[in-house]
């Protein structure tokens, strides 16, 4: 990339409109940016940089400094570039965001970023998005910007840190401007792979460890715990085989003596039924005994049936009485029922004394807010005006927001309609070339078109022979015909009227905006600068003030009315007073005739009740001895003569137990076979999957064991990878001895062959080791530290090192060639034999078709350089800075 021309205004210290012509500047191949410190000197890498990449140059720079600062509102900010890439000239404009003036009105306005790229070859149609041109120039130019600040330009105080850095500082240096994706992916798929493939392995053993405690765990539930330690599924098997044989013959040991209980048993249950019929008999008669009077329980059956007729005469009399106790809650609630209405009139009574005593209140209250409401009518022509006039200002700014969406919508289609006219372009110059590429193809192939056509014994057309002994021939692509060529065409024309097509709708895209945009900022006048926070809330007030006097305005009447109603209210109370004083002493009197009542009648209940609790007590009691009477009767009517003899029940017990103690035998033992056979097929089963198992386990351990080693070493896990380098950190330092070595060629004309670099690749850095510098000394034949260099050495010793890795870097990046370098300061650390020496180095990259521009305001160094631009400070600090070009 060669730079040619690059004009500025409104940039950092340049107020006015500046010119640089590099093509005279770098005619000698070094020229010299001089002038005081803070006049501008870097603003021009900086105009440099930001025209090629929208950004700056340097670790703290941001384009919010870009802009000067003596720019008034109505001065435009402006970089255009013109430079070449494999002899191609482009040209760049652009300007950062910033605020101006606006169109209409007063105060200022956002003037956002904006850019364009014209490449004169005829083909490429302009580019004016950012992103299309960010793309663009990358592909071009194959550096980030990075690796363009880092190559192309020196910042101050930047060049020499690659020479000061840590080795892990300087890997991660290196490894942004060296492209080592390519192995990154590499390393990381190769790591990922280990893993999954440690992960199957890993897998596969445990499942072997599984399966083996699945068995031992299955065996334990049968089996002596310490007769399985250690034991695999074979020897397992081989146990529970001999366990099962045990169980079988213990199960029919037991078969013979388990049905002789059975039958005893059975025989015992006969006898203890009969017993139990007789017994039954007398437990009743027992139980009805005890439900009775003790001297009534000793009576024969005719004093029993006398007793049962005196209950039935005394449940007689009691009946009465126990009516009057289940009206207890009836008179309950008439009591609860007089007493409520008594206080329900004394209430009643006593609300209508509080409210006639709360009217006159009321009725003060009422009349102010009379006078209220009559000045709120008074008020409402007024607020619905205010309302009206907000409303308009509403509408206004709603047209300002939809007409802001419409232009969002209108920009977006321009740009598809960007995109659309550029690949239509792309197709007619794809299919231009295709049509020439043709053409010339044909015309390559006349003498082979000719050829063809020739018969032998005929003459040829072009010599007259009627010989041919060496007719021309194809090369190895097919001869080209008149209808290829034809057809070639016709895809041009077609391509032709697309273009043609897409540009029109680009050209009505950007129509559209423009329309849109005039009448935005038609409306934006009228709106000025309301917001719609300002908006909403002014509205919202005007409203609700309206709304209030409306709603007050209308209920003017309502209030005189209610007033009205009030004085009624007041007459009425009175009235109504008299009346409750009566109702309430009647009350009060018919609570007191109540409780008189109940009184008597307790008396009265509580003489012919006697002794017992109550009288449903008492009923309840006859009731009960009645039932127990008539039970003993029945009972004695079905009781017979029993026989004494031997205990049917003990013997039925003793039958059952022996029967019941065999039985949980032969279930204990049934479940054991049972449980044994049960595990000695699950294991027979896991046997095979255990050793199916282990010989997968094996397979995958050695189909695995490559790949993880592999991983291992790439990732510097591994003993093996002695230097603990991975694959990525190895490349890296690979290539940085290429740097050394490439730097070594200018450190040693610097240094007039005193100094050149070495690669220590003992310097730690974990992963990153390997990376160190040393400075080799030829006249002492030691190497020394970077950091025990002088200024002046520190200095052309990091120039070299960075003209190294800049050659490095382009020749692996496949980029263009950078034809251009700037330094930023640090000439002033150099004797003037060594200037001189650095000065020379540098003036031999021309020969290599390289120019360097220096940027110092070291005094002698315009003794040494004569091609210069130099900045002059204006007149006033307002004025800026101007831009004086010279030359030999």
């Amino acid at each position: 990339m060669r730079l040619h021309m690059m004009e500025l205004c409104g940039i950092g210290p340049f107020r006015h409109s500046q010119t640089i012509d590099f093509d005279t500047l770098t005619a000698s191949g070094l020229f010299l940016i001089e002038g005081p410190t803070g006049s501008g000197k870097t603003t021009i890498i900086d105009a440099i940089v930001f025209a090629l990449y929208g950004s700056l140059s340097g670790a703290e720079s941001d384009t919010g400094r870009l802009r000067s600062h003596l720019c008034g509102p109505d001065e435009p900010t402006e970089i255009t570039l013109t430079f070449s890439i494999d002899g191609v000239r482009h040209t760049i404009t652009r300007n950062p965001a910033y605020e101006r003036l606006k169109a209409r009105g007063a105060g200022t306005t956002p003037e956002r970023a904006r850019q364009s790229l014209v490449v004169h070859d005829d083909i490429t149609p302009p580019m004016r998005e950012a992103r299309e041109i960010g793309v663009y120039l990358q592909q071009r130019l194959g550096l980030t910007v990075e690796q363009f600040r880092r190559l192309v330009v020196l910042p101050q105080g930047e060049f020499d840190s690659l020479l000061r850095a840590k080795p892990a500082d300087r890997y991660r240096t290196l490894s942004s401007l060296i492209d080592d994706r390519l192995l990154e992916r590499v390393q990381d798929d190769l790591k990922r792979a280990a893993d999954d493939a440690a992960q199957v392995r890993d897998a596969a053993s445990a499942r072997v460890e599984q399966l083996l405690d699945m068995g031992r765990q299955r065996a334990a539930e049968v089996l002596d715990p310490e007769s399985i330690d250690d034991a695999d599924p074979d020897a397992l098997v081989t146990v529970l085989e001999g366990a099962a044989a045990e169980a079988s013959a213990h199960l029919a040991a037991l078969a013979p003596a388990l049905d002789a209980a059975r039958q005893s048993e059975a025989a015992a249950r006969q006898g203890l039924a009969a017993a139990e019929s007789a017994q039954q008999a007398r437990q009743a008669i027992a139980r009805a005994s005890a439900g009775l009077d003790p001297r009534d329980a000793v009576l024969d059956d005719a004093g029993l049936r006398a007793r049962a007729s005196e209950l039935i005469a005394q449940r007689t009399r009691l009946e009465p009485l126990a009516a009057w106790e289940s009206l207890a809650t009836d008179r309950e609630r008439e009591g609860q029922l007089v007493r409520a209405a008594a206080a329900r009139v004394q209430g009643a009574l006593d609300q209508a004394r509080t409210d006639v005593e709360r009217i006159p209140g009321q009725r003060r209250t009422l009349a102010a807010e009379v006078a209220q409401a009559r000045g709120a009518a008074a008020s409402l022509a007024t607020l619905d005006s205010e309302v009206a006039r907000w409303e308009g200002i509403a509408d206004l700014l709603a047209q300002r927001d939809g007409l802001a969406a419409l232009l969002a919508a209108a920009r977006t289609e321009e740009a598809v309609a960007a995109e659309a006219l550029q690949r239509a372009r792309d197709a007619t110059h794809d299919a231009r070339r295709a049509a020439a590429d043709l053409l010339r193809r044909q015309l390559d192939q006349r003498a082979a078109h000719l050829a063809t056509l020739l018969v032998d014994g005929e003459a040829c057309p072009v010599c007259g022979a009627a010989e041919h002994p060496h007719p021309a021939t194809a090369d190895t692509e097919p001869l080209v015909s008149d209808e290829d060529v034809s057809i070639a065409d016709a895809a041009v024309r077609t391509a032709d009227a697309g273009e043609a097509a897409a540009d029109k709708s680009y050209r009505d895209a950007q129509q559209t905006t423009v329309t849109i945009d005039k009448d935005l900022a038609a409306v934006a006048a009228q709106v000025g600068d309301t917001t719609s926070a300002d908006l909403a809330a002014s509205l919202e007030q005007a409203r609700t003030a309206a709304r209030e006097a409306r709603e007050a305005a209308e209920g003017l009447d309502a209030l005189v009315e209610h007033d009205s109603a009030l004085a009624r209210a007041q007459e009425e109370l009175a009235a109504s007073i008299e009346s409750l004083v009566d109702q309430a002493a009647a009350e009060r009197a018919a609570v007191e005739a109540f409780d008189e009542r109940v009184r008597t009648e307790t008396a009265r209940y509580l003489a012919e009740r006697g002794d017992a609790e109550t009288a449903h007590a008492a009923i309840e009691h006859i009731d009960s001895q009645r039932s127990a009477i008539e039970d003993l009767l029945q009972a004695r009517s079905r009781a017979g003569d029993t026989s004494g003899g031997l205990d049917p029940a003990a013997a039925a017990r003793v039958a059952a137990e022996a029967a019941e103690g065999l039985t949980r035998d032969h279930l204990a033992a049934q479940q054991r076979a049972i449980r044994v056979a049960e595990a000695l097929t699950a294991l027979s089963t896991l046997r095979a999957a255990w050793q199916e198992a282990v010989q997968l386990a094996e397979a995958t351990a050695s189909r695995t064991a490559a790949t993880i080693q592999l991983g291992a070493l790439v990732t510097a896990r591994s003993n093996a990878n002695i230097r603990k380098l991975t694959l990525q950190a190895y490349a890296v330092q690979r290539r940085f001895r290429a740097v050394l070595e490439a730097a070594s060629v200018h450190l040693e004309r610097m240094s007039s062959g005193k100094y050149s670099f070495a690669l220590d690749e003992t310097a730690s850095g974990n992963a990153q080791a390997g990376l160190g510098i040393d400075i080799a000394d030829a006249w002492s034949g030691q190497t020394r530290d970077p950091a025990t260099l002088s200024g002046g050495e520190t200095f052309y010793a990091s120039l070299a090192l960075a003209l190294g890795l800049a050659d490095v870097v382009r020749e692996e990046s496949g980029g263009v060639t950078l034809e251009t370098l700037f330094v930023d300061e640090g000439f002033g650390s150099l004797d003037a034999d060594t200037l001189s020496v650095v000065l020379d180095q540098l003036d031999a990259l021309r020969a290599r078709g390289r120019a360097v521009g220096v940027i110092s305001h070291v005094a002698e160094m315009k003794e040494w350089v004569h091609d210069r631009i130099e900045i002059v400070p204006g007149p006033t600090p307002a004025a800026g800075s101007s831009l004086r070009q010279s030359g030999a």
